[in-house]
Order: structure tokens, then sequence, then C-alpha cells
């Protein structure tokens, strides 16, 4: 490795004329880049700390970002005591309707048909076989099958 010289630095202080003091040092530098004669192993480090420091920046702001999203969603679904009840009430009341409905084609007559919304329900049972044709809004028809007892 090499020292390259640059100058010699000389500072003189003067005391309100009663004496004055000097200083001189040479000034020299050790070049680090291989551009002005470091060698190609600093450079490397060099650019290992320059890709590292600008790596943990990218990963600070990629986490603080994904913090901000955990935040926003958790916001979003924050839900009011208004709002849990209307689920639960809801919840309920398809528990019911979906027992109901059950009873009814499991116990109930051997063919019947229902509307829930747009969406119609034929059911037929017959020799221990329970067929449910399901059409919905669009006119689209499912056919399930199931055995009972």
């Amino acid at each position: 490795m090499m020292i390259k010289k640059i100058g010699v630095c000389v500072l003189t202080v003067h005391f309100a004329g009663l004496f004055s003091q000097s200083v001189s040092a040479e000034m020299s530098y050790e070049p680090i880049l291989p551009q002005f004669g470091g060698s190609n192993y600093q450079a490397l480090q060099v650019m290992q700390l320059e890709k590292g420091m600008k790596d943990s920046k990218q990963a600070k702001i990629v986490a603080k970002q994904r913090e901000l999203d955990r935040e926003i969603a958790r916001l979003a679904n924050v839900k009011t005591p208004a709002d849990r009840l209307v689920e639960s009430l809801t919840s309920v009341l398809q528990v019911r309707l979906a027992q109901g409905f059950a009873d009814q084609i499991l116990t109930g007559e051997e063919q019947a048909d229902f509307m829930i919304g747009d969406v119609g329900i034929n059911y037929t049972r017959l020799n221990g076989l329970l067929s449910l044709t399901i059409i919905d809004a669009n006119g689209v028809e499912t056919l399930i099958e199931l055995p009972v007892s």
C-alpha cells in the first residue's frame, strides 16, 4: 500500500504580540479506491459496506410498510358491539332456517318446492334417495343426490 504526501501545513498563532507559536505537520493520505491508487480489496470492502447500508435502509422501509399494512387491516376489521350483535343474530337465524329446511326436507312431504330469495329449491324423497335441485338466479341448476334412511 502506498501513502502519498500532499503537502506541509504550517500553523502560526500570535497572541497579543507577546509570543507566537508555530506548528507544522506533513499531510498525507492512503488511497482506498483503485482508481486513486488503492487496492481492489479495499474497493470491494467499500462497495460491500455501501450495499449493506442500502439493503438495511430498504429492509427498514419494507418493514415499516408491512407494519402500516397490518395496522390498516387491523383498523379495517374493527367491529363495534352493534356489528358483533348483528353478526351473531344473523348467524343464529341462518342456523335456524337451515335446520327448518332440513327438517322439512327429511321429515316433511315427499316432494316440494320453495324459494329462498332468488334461489329455488326442489326436493324429492323416493326409495331412500333424496334428490335436491337448486336453481340460482341465472337459471343454472345444481343436482345433489343423497341416500337417506
